[in-house]
């Protein structure tokens, strides 16, 4: 399942119980915090990191639509 914008640029993704999103510096240094959250990393290489996009624990979950509102604000910058 993914989320993209009015543009079609995907903006998150939902993989293995997380949410990973597209977000701009701002708002990955906020996302970083929450416990768990880290750099996503590509889904067949997982020792290669993702530049821009956050992994964010089901855990978190309440938290998924601010970012999910974010990454799509971000997204259609790009």
């Amino acid at each position: 399942m993914s989320i993209k914008s009015t543009k079609g640029k995907t903006a998150a993704f939902f993989w293995e119980e997380n949410m990973v999103f597209k977000l701009d510096q701002e708002t990955q240094g906020r996302a970083l915090k929450l416990n768990g959250s880290k750099v996503g990393a590509h889904l067949y290489a997982p020792d290669k990191s993702m530049k821009g996009w956050i992994s964010i624990p089901e855990t978190h979950s309440d938290k998924w639509s601010y970012f999910s509102k974010k990454a799509l604000k971000y997204v259609d910058t790009l």
